[in-house]
């Protein structure tokens, strides 16, 4: 099975999506934005799901889809669930790291995972995905938090193992990495 492109794409500008308008939005408003569109996914998901023909452009939106999700809930609702959770417990740098290690870190090691599948693999995810995961994590939570070393490579391993052992990291990397922000304090809010 290959690349779906298109998938990763929409992944990664969802998030540069979320992260600009944290830029540009008050948090208030960023959550009030955030569970308007969680309302309009959760619509479009139960008309895909119930009444798929009155959508349209299906051979657009139908391409994203991994097979797995043609007849369930898709990851998009997970991921804005996991973005608004996350808002609750973060603001500001904090939050959009959280929202860029999900949107870049994610499809980065898939990519690289179907790419060098070299070595041992778990629950079809591979050593070297799992890598590109916490070296692209671990860059990007340097770029952004003013905290200490060893608890940056603490997260990106915590967020590794994360998204290694879930089924649904679009909803857990987010809040995983909220919660260990809150829990190890390594942030000044």
């Amino acid at each position: 099975m290959g690349i779906n492109w298109g998938r990763k794409l929409f992944h990664i500008a969802s998030s540069l999506f979320f992260f600009g308008l944290l830029k540009f939005l008050q948090k208030p408003y960023f959550q009030i934005f955030l569970l308007f569109t969680a309302g309009l996914v959760l619509l479009w998901e139960f008309l895909r799901l119930r009444f798929p023909a009155i959508l349209p452009f299906k051979s657009l939106w139908e391409s994203l889809l991994k097979e797995s999700e043609k007849k369930t809930l898709s990851d998009a609702l997970f991921f804005i669930l996991g973005v608004l959770i996350s808002s609750l417990m973060l603001s500001g740098d904090p939050l959009g790291v959280a929202i860029l290690i999900l949107g870049i870190s994610d499809p980065l090691a898939a990519i690289t995972g179907a790419y060098l599948k070299r070595g041992p693999t778990f629950k079809n995810k591979s050593l070297s995905g799992t890598l590109s995961f916490f070296l692209s994590s671990f860059t990007i939570a340097l770029f952004f938090l003013k905290a200490p070393l060893s608890s940056l490579l603490g997260l990106s391993l915590f967020l590794s193992l994360v998204e290694l052992f879930t089924t649904r990291d679009n909803l857990w990397i987010p809040i995983a990495c909220a919660v260990y922000l809150r829990i190890f304090d390594t942030l000044t809010f």
